[in-house]
């Protein structure tokens, strides 16, 4: 009796023990395979690679994290003992701690960061899913009722959401908006949605002010360079910032001083650790003689307004202040608001698509700028930017003539820390791509634009302008750091109106890829004086058109002596002033047929 007893024992001991080693195996089994699929979603290259093995990568990253999930339900749902738990719910955070040491690159070769940041975005919002209702099916008798009625809600609230989505999606500004057209390339449409310090430096003389520093703060104040005649060898990724860094000069501010009235223009205050940016804009031209009587033929300046990755959609998601205003901006007869709907672009990157925006071809061809067709034709050129890179030298391999550009601000982008000088610049929480909303020198980064664009406006009030503003705030994934920029945008196209400088400025709105912006004010000259012009406009807001186009109309501008432009430009027909053919293909375009987003 007692030995058929302990046979019984032993063997109910033994099944039991069976089924935790199996469930366990089946854990380790699971989260194997996750760690096997997310080490091939770090496989990494070129860029030329990554676009041809996107795809795979994304399927690889994502079977890794639904694998992960399925250990971890495991581990809670199974009848395991709390120790048998505890030590596979160890293992599992060790084998993501081990796979997150594996790669933490930032750049296309090896992408660890961001592979992390998606792994965790996407597996944590599914394992709180997963839990909730495990949760709730314990709980209740109901669960199949409450989860269907859940279900039926959220398929319902969807629907509804991607219907509102796309409606919008076709709406533009002044009640116009998308067109379906038979003829015209027909796009998809989507269905998937401390310390204060005062610092003063004076535009005239250049004196320097610093007061109001704790005593016992050291007091000093950098003199940055001035970047134009350098080279493209010191221009480079990554030389640029190094160069403005060591030929910064920085001084001891003992009293107000007096700087270099030909050379300075961008100077840092600093008390103790705290930071003022400074900025003025150094004349260099004498004051132009315009008669009173050809204010009316005189050339419009043109503002170049550029935000990178920011999609037309986008625009007026995250800058409502600025859309509410382009809207009131518009008044016919006195300024004209347009807008491209099938703005298309070229390429896959900023490569192609400024290329054929700055020089007509999307090779690097050794072809000027469009910036120093406006400086040989008398326009005074200005650019700025809020990130570290020269244009010529990074898509050109060129240098920056000095007489191309009059005044170039780029020192601000590349000072650190807001770009970092001795670690990885584009991290996912710091520099220009960061996701976070970018500050530095106390306020955001892209207050310097605004900042420089006011005073090149203050400094030439007689001469035509070609100003160049560049925004990299909107490349970033979440599409939250754009809306930073909104109220200064706003207040800056406010003042344009008010102080007059909009009636006789064409204002460009334009993104590098993606579902272009494709926006722009023409001037009150424009509005008045000239219909051929506000009908090609007009015409091609459902036209197929890209940055081919653009560069066209640029180039018209260019070349005109006064107001209104004249047909008899080389680049009149591919221009926005010339409607362009409703049946325009992509081949006809100059789109690639990898990048078409016409349906046929």
């Amino acid at each position: 009796m007692l030995r058929t007893w302990s046979k019984l024992g032993n063997h109910s001991l033994r099944m039991p023990a069976l089924r935790f080693i199996s469930a366990a195996l089946l854990v380790l089994a699971f989260s194997a395979a996750s760690v096997h699929f997310y080490l091939l979603s770090l496989t990494g290259g070129d860029l030329e690679w990554i676009k041809q093995h996107m795809g795979t990568l994304g399927v690889e990253l994502v079977l890794s994290v639904l694998l992960y999930s399925a250990a971890i339900t495991l581990v809670y749902t199974l009848r395991l003992p709390r120790a048998w738990r505890l030590v596979l719910g160890v293992i599992l955070v060790v084998k993501l701690a081990l796979v997150r040491a594996a790669d933490r690159g930032e750049s296309f070769a090896r992408h660890g960061n961001y592979n992390m940041i998606l792994f965790v975005v996407l597996a944590v919002p599914l394992n709180l899913v997963v839990f909730a209702t495990v949760l709730l099916y314990r709980s209740t008798r109901h669960f199949w009722r409450i989860a269907g009625a859940f279900v039926v809600s959220l398929l319902l609230l969807t629907s509804v959401s991607l219907v509102r989505q796309r409606a919008r999606w076709r709406a533009g500004f002044l009640g116009r908006g998308y067109q379906p057209d038979a003829a015209a390339c027909r796009l998809p449409e989507l269905s998937l949605p401390s310390i204060d310090f005062d610092a003063r430096l004076t535009q005239h003389d250049a004196l320097l002010t610093i007061d109001g520093c704790p005593p016992g703060l050291p007091v000093s104040y950098d003199v940055l360079p001035d970047t134009r005649s350098w080279p493209a060898s010191e221009k480079k990724e990554y030389v640029l910032n190094r160069m403005i860094v060591q030929r910064t000069v920085r001084r001891e501010y003992t009293g107000r001083v007096r700087l270099d009235v030909r050379s300075t223009e961008t100077v840092i205050a600093r008390c103790g650790h705290e930071e003022k940016l400074l900025l003025r804009v150094a004349r260099t031209l004498p004051p132009a003689r315009v008669s009173q009587g050809r204010t009316e033929t005189q050339r419009p300046n043109i503002l170049l307004l550029s935000f990178d990755a920011v999609s037309r959609r986008g625009f007026h998601r995250r800058l409502r202040r600025t859309s509410k205003l382009l809207e009131e901006l518009h008044e016919p007869g006195r300024r004209q608001l347009y807008q491209f709907f099938r703005s298309h672009a070229v390429g896959f990157n900023t490569d192609d698509n400024s290329r054929s925006m700055y020089t007509g071809t999307i090779r690097r061809s050794g072809v000027d700028p469009v910036w120093q067709q406006f400086r040989d034709a008398g326009y005074v050129v200005a650019h700025t930017d809020t990130s570290c890179q020269d244009w010529s030298s990074q898509y050109e391999d060129r240098n920056t003539s000095i007489t191309a550009v009059d005044h170039e601000m780029l020192g601000p982008a590349c000072w650190p820390p807001y770009f970092a000088l001795r670690s990885n610049p584009y991290g996912n929480f710091n520099g220009p791509f960061s996701i976070r909303r970018r500050c530095a020198f106390g306020d955001y980064v892209h207050a310097w634009n605004f900042d420089f664009a006011r005073r090149v406006r203050d400094a030439y009030p007689d001469w035509p302008s070609l100003l160049s503003v560049n925004f990299i705030e909107g490349h970033e994934g979440t599409g939250e750091v754009l809306a930073t920029v909104d109220r200064q945008l706003h207040d800056f196209l406010a003042e344009l109106r008010d102080d007059g400088s909009l009636d006789n400025t064409i204002v460009l709105f334009f993104a590098d890829h993606g579902l272009h912006m494709g926006l722009n004010f023409s001037s009150r000259k424009m509005a008045a004086s000239s219909t051929r012009t506000h009908d090609g406009l007009l015409a091609n807001e459902q036209a197929l058109v890209t940055h081919y186009n653009t560069h066209c109309t640029l180039r018209v501008l260019a070349d005109m002596e006064q107001w209104p432009p004249s047909r008899d430009s080389p680049y009149w027909d591919m221009s926005l002033f010339e409607p362009q053919p409703r049946n325009l293909t992509c081949e006809a375009a100059g789109i690639r047929s990898i990048y078409c987003q016409c349906e046929e």
